[in-house]
């Protein structure tokens, strides 16, 4: 459209016949080219009082456009909006990015006697890429439960560190090699928000929160009482940062790595 109105040729249209749809007039007509050559086809901006006239037009492979580019200002303006709110979300996107992106570096950077790794959807490593655990599907000492999420979670050395099983609405862990479950983060779907995690007899154990004054991509694990026990920002595609405090129990330590691994994993 634009480039019609702004470098299309310049030819004068015979408007020929009109026809009316809910959209508006609709009229065909006819023209030569610089070469002399004749075509015909829709031209816009015109309605029946143009018909079995001639009218000043430009012509280019996008089509052919009688009147000024004025005319086209209400959707050239609905355009400019479009593209400047997408923009708008670009920027920011990136600006959020950066700042989830500084809050993963300082989690891994913090120095002290606190558990950092990184965490994707099948392995958990140290910031120098040495393994901490990874996720295993059908792995021979596992119990079967006849499901596919069901998987065993093994340190580096190879001993069975907890087993795990995972709906949409529940993630659970269980005792390596056994059905005994001892904790669970209940209800997902009711509190996608504030995942609680629960020991077997539904006592509170912590409480996975958004940070105060980060995005949805920067979390706390908080206790029942409010200190925090861990970390958690997005570090990458793919990739969660995590940091664990020494207070933090073995039992919500791996229940926080079960639910990185499945419900929780980085997009």
């Amino acid at each position: 459209m634009i480039y019609t109105h702004l470098w299309g040729q310049e030819v004068r249209v015979t408007v020929e016949q009109c026809s009316h749809s809910r959209s508006g007039w609709k009229c065909q007509g006819s023209w030569n080219d610089s070469r002399g050559r004749r075509h015909s086809g829709e031209v816009a901006h015109t309605d029946i009082d143009d018909k079995g006239t001639s009218v000043k037009a430009r012509s280019s492979v996008f089509g052919v456009h009688a009147g000024s580019l004025w005319q086209d200002a209400p959707l050239l303006f609905a355009a400019g909006l479009f593209l400047a709110g997408a923009a708008a979300i670009v920027v920011m996107s990136r600006f959020v990015n950066r700042e989830v992106a500084r809050v993963a570096q300082g989690i891994l950077a913090d120095s002290g006697p606190a558990l950092t790794l990184l965490v994707d959807h099948s392995m958990a490593r140290r910031p120098d890429g040495q393994e901490y655990a990874s996720l295993r599907f059908g792995d021979p000492e596992s119990p079967s439960l006849g499901t596919g999420r069901f998987a065993t979670v093994r340190r580096s050395d190879g001993q069975a560190s907890f087993s795990l099983t995972w709906g949409d609405d529940e993630v659970r862990v269980l005792k390596p090699g056994q059905l005994t479950v001892e904790a669970r983060i209940p209800h997902l779907a009711l509190q996608s928000g504030r995942p609680r995690i629960e020991s077997a007899d539904g006592r509170l154990l912590a409480e996975i929160v958004g940070a105060p004054g980060q995005t949805g991509n920067v979390h706390r694990i908080a206790a029942p009482d409010g200190t925090e026990l861990g970390r958690f920002a997005r570090y990458r595609r793919r990739t969660w940062a995590l940091r664990l405090e020494p207070g933090c129990s073995g039992l919500v330590a791996d229940t926080v790595l079960a639910y990185l691994f499945t419900a929780g994993r980085a997009a």
